[in-house]
């Protein structure tokens, strides 16, 4: 199994930009349902 990762290092690639994407969009999420409610005076 190590081998087969080492003999593919754009596999590591592929799974940090895929990291990346799922952290934004949890992100943005999370913003989406947290945002605070502006109440007018």
């Amino acid at each position: 199994m190590k081998a087969w990762l080492r003999d593919r290092p754009w596999i590591w690639i592929a799974l940090f930009l895929a990291f990346l994407l799922a952290s934004g969009a949890a992100t943005l999420i999370i913003a989406e349902l947290n945002h605070p409610i502006i109440i007018p005076h």
